[in-house]
Order: C-alpha cells, then structure tokens, then sequence
C-alpha cells in the first residue's frame, strides 16, 4: 500500500515490516561475506537516470565500513570504461600467497574466432502444426453452430475423459465414478443417457483388438512433439502402449454415423502417420499397429503404413 494512502493505525505494523526487511537484507550480506575464503570482491553499478548508489544497499553499507576501518588502501580502479572511481582494499591474514613466491607468467593471448564479433543469424519463426492439419484438402475446425452440435462435441469430449479415466479403476468403481463425472460435465444429460454413453466406452474398452491399450502402463491423452520431414509437429495421442515389439496406437472417434472402412478421410490417414512416426523415432525397432476407433458401433479401422 502506498505511504499516502496508509492509514495511521497501520504505521507501527508498517514499521516493523520495514525493519524485519532490513534485518533480512543485511543478515543475508552478512552470509554472503563470510563465505569467501581467499578474496571477495563487492562491486555495483547505477543506471543512467541514478547518480549515486542508495544508502542502504549492499554497496554502500560495505563502503561506509571500509572506510572507517584502519589498513584500508584507496586505489584506482584500473578496469576501463564503466569502471569509474577508486577502489577500496582491505588486507587481512597477511600477505596474500601468490605475493609469497613468484608471480606467474602472464597468460598466452588468444585470438578470438571471426565469427564471436559477428550478429547472430535470425532464424525465421516456425510455428509447430498438428499432424491433424497435415491433410491439406480437410476444412479447418470450426465452432458448432447449433445447441446441437456443441452437444456433440461435448458428449464426445466427455466419452474422451471417460476412456481416459476410467481403465485406471477396478471394473466394480468404473460406473459410478462415470455417473459423477458425466454429471459434472454433461448436466443436462438424463439418467439414459448418461448410461449410455458409460456403456459406450465400456464396449470399447471390452474390445479384445484394444486390449494393450487398456492395460497397465498405457498412456491416454499423451502430449507428443518433434520434427518430421524439417517441419516442426505437435499434437495430443489419444491412447498408446509400448511392448518390446510394438507401438500400439488409437484415435477414438465419437460420429453417431462412421463412415465405411473404405472411404476413411484421408487426414485421419496423415494424422495417424504422423503420430507413428514420432513414437517411432521415441522407441525405434517396433511395429506399428495404429487403429481409428468408432465408438457408437464400436468398429477398428486397423491402418497400414509403408512405413512407421
């Protein structure tokens, strides 16, 4: 709060903040100083606007010290520009060890590399694509434009979390842990349908095809990013499992009406490449067994790629 704006009442409260502040402040230099164990050098700079340095930072209290302290030497600094004013120094111990012997010779000159004094190169910005936007001929995602179309894409966010949650529980918890979150994220879903849709992922789960997928140790809603073909990629696995043989990997699709395996959309196609051919490069030797998932019939559509 600022001082104008502080009512009376708060000033001895105000105080003792400021006090125990400063008492921190100078314990903590007090630490730092006794640390050294051959030399300590306190330096410190003022900004443009600044012509001298605050009385009580860390400089000017060491300062203040030194100068009322007997066997202290005032020196010219000796650093170049930027470097202005003297140097205090102060000697305790006696004579520093490297004074007790000869000096060293003074060290070879380096020639630095051309390039150290030349700007860095701007590399242009490169913004990362999801592999569901590889297929250049798929409309962009829009916003549902009816009370309906929201509800579908919801309802298939929430068969999402479902298929995320739900196989981390044992098979006796799994629907009523559905029936709490489907009321937290659907509302206005009745008692029939929100059996449905638990019933829905249930008969995926059940799928003997998706079995690795739903074991212990796979991954659900997996972030996953790197670099295919020089272009950078970024995106969200639903479902994916790692055996010593096998990428096991799914995309769940939650449309009331699939289409036939045959005419499959080609960026569905991409985006299922793409996601194999990150976690390959992440765990190289072993196949790929990609699937698109229908949930409303439950279908696999198993997908097959020259390569991962």
């Amino acid at each position: 709060m600022p001082r104008k704006e502080r009512p009376l009442a708060l000033e001895p409260a105000a105080a003792q903040e400021k006090s125990a502040e400063e008492e921190e402040r100078r314990r903590l230099l007090y630490v730092a100083l006794t640390r050294a164990e051959d030399r300590l050098y306190v330096a410190g700079w003022l900004p443009r606007n600044m012509k001298e340095a605050p009385e009580d930072c860390w400089h000017s209290l060491v300062r203040r010290a030194l100068l009322g302290m007997p066997g202290v030497e005032e020196r010219p600094c000796g650093l170049g520009p930027g470097f202005d004013g003297p140097v205090l120094r102060y000697r305790s111990g006696g004579e520093r060890r490297e004074e007790a012997g000869p000096r060293p010779a003074p060290p070879t000159p380096v020639t630095l590399p051309a390039w150290l004094h030349r700007p860095a190169v701007v590399e242009p910005a490169r913004r990362a694509r999801s592999p569901s936007s590889l297929q250049e001929r798929e409309p962009p995602a829009r916003p549902p434009r009816s009370r309906r179309e929201e509800h579908g894409f919801r309802r298939g966010r929430a068969l999402h979390k479902l298929l995320e949650l739900l196989p981390g529980l044992a098979q006796e918890e799994r629907e009523g842990a559905a029936e709490r979150l489907l009321r937290a994220l659907l509302p206005e879903l009745d008692a029939d349908g929100r059996r449905r849709l638990y019933e829905e992922a249930e008969r995926v789960m059940a799928l003997p095809e998706l079995a690795p997928l739903f074991a212990p140790g796979a991954r659900a809603e997996q972030a996953v990013a790197g670099s295919l073909d020089g272009e950078p990629l970024v995106g969200v696995v639903d479902r994916f499992a790692v055996t010593d043989r096998t990428i096991h990997l799914a995309d769940f699709k939650s449309h009331p009406e699939p289409p036939p395996p045959e005419r499959l959309p080609a960026a569905y196609r991409e985006q299922m490449r793409a996601y194999g051919r990150l976690l390959a490069a992440l765990y190289p030797g072993r196949e790929l067994r990609a699937a698109i998932v229908w949930t409303a019939l439950p279908r696999v559509d198993l997908l097959h790629f020259d390569e991962a």
